[in-house]
């Protein structure tokens, strides 16, 4: 053995054979199939997971509704005139505060158009809020839902 060897050994404390075995060795690329498994499902699993989600919060919605004449839910798309009660009580989320009406999203019809003009001891309302709504009925005109005959219009936890 050369100098060279003898003090390679010495240092790297390894023997010769593992050395050339490690130089020879070939690395086995990953399979690509595997990260695709796996990315399917990771996404299969959000996509049921939003699902879920989606289902609760509809359903806790439903239960927050205090409409006292709907049909069961899934019985009309959207604001249907024929389909909605007279003496119409709603909660809905405030999406929009304008001068003379909100405009606000329910579970059960959708955004609705609520009047205000007129309305005695209309509380402070601001963007997001929970409101209760007692009205005669909701129309469909232009496309939009409206509240006619608005009575009421109160915060939803009172």
């Amino acid at each position: 053995m050369s100098r060279e060897e003898i003090f390679f050994d010495a240092i790297t404390n390894l023997r010769e054979e593992l050395v050339e075995e490690a130089q020879e060795y070939v690395f086995r690329k990953h399979s690509w199939r595997r990260y695709t498994r796996l990315a399917a499902c990771l996404a299969l699993t959000a996509i049921l997971c939003l699902g879920i989600y989606r289902s609760a919060r509809n359903t806790a919605d439903a239960g927050n509704s205090s409409n006292t004449a709907m049909p069961p839910s899934g019985e009309y798309d959207g604001c249907l005139e024929d389909s909605i009660p007279e003496a119409v009580r709603f909660t809905a989320s405030v999406l929009e505060v304008r001068a003379d009406s909100l405009l606000v999203s329910t579970a059960e019809y959708g955004p609705v158009e609520v009047p205000t003009a007129g309305l005695e001891n209309l509380p402070e309302v601001h963007e997001k809020d929970r409101v209760t709504v007692r009205c005669e009925r909701i129309s469909l005109e232009d496309g939009l839902c409206r509240a006619v005959g608005v009575t009421a219009v109160v915060p939803a936890d009172a």
